[in-house]
């Protein structure tokens, strides 16, 4: 009887034949692919988000002088001064406003800021009224500001006109009087889609 030899492979025609066999389906590949279509120079831009703020609704700037609330009795739930001011939109997108303190107020009386309240009222609509109290405004600083949500957004190019006034809870204070200075109330808008 014979003997059937086994064939011999050698491990140089086994790799010869990999690699053939990798070149001849990456040809293939490549040659069932186009050519890039490309778009060039794109870029993308979001809107502007401007405001500006006015004492007469006729000349606006980026600030304008604050209000003196003097005479207030702690407790009192009648404001004994109002300050009336305008925001205008000057962007491309509605704005919810935001207000912040952007200043370190002076404090040398210890009034406590948890107990000092800032009411701002949109004069065309009163049910559209903001409290909130000075040390929430400090805080909320960090963040940018604290929201305003009970004031309507603003619409792009319309001007508002508000009312602010302050009012001090009986137990704010301790002593025959006290003053808060150097408060630089900021306000800003988040655009809106």
């Amino acid at each position: 009887m014979r003997r059937i030899k086994k064939p011999k492979f050698s491990v140089r025609a086994i790799s010869t034949s990999v690699v053939a066999i990798a070149l001849i389906a990456g040809v293939t590949f490549a040659a069932l692919q186009s050519r890039a279509a490309t778009i060039t120079g794109t870029s993308i831009q979001t809107a502007n988000a401007g405001l500006q703020i006015s004492s007469d609704g006729q000349k606006y700037s980026d600030t304008m002088n604050g209000f003196t609330f003097d005479h207030l009795v702690p407790g009192s739930s009648t404001p004994t001064h109002t300050g009336s001011f305008y925001l205008r939109n000057t962007g491309e997108t509605k704005l919810a406003l935001q207000l912040a303190v952007a200043s370190v107020p002076t404090n040398p009386d210890h009034v406590d800021l948890s107990k000092v309240r800032i009411t701002i009222t949109n004069t065309t609509n009163s049910s559209d009224t903001q409290v909130i109290s000075l040390q929430s405004l400090l805080d909320g600083s960090q963040q940018g500001g604290m929201s305003l949500s009970s004031l309507a957004t603003l619409t792009s190019g319309v001007s508002q006109q508000y009312v602010m006034s302050a009012a001090v809870d009986v137990d704010a204070v301790n002593g025959q009087s006290a003053t808060i200075g150097n408060i630089d109330l900021a306000f800003t808008g988040v655009a809106q889609s």
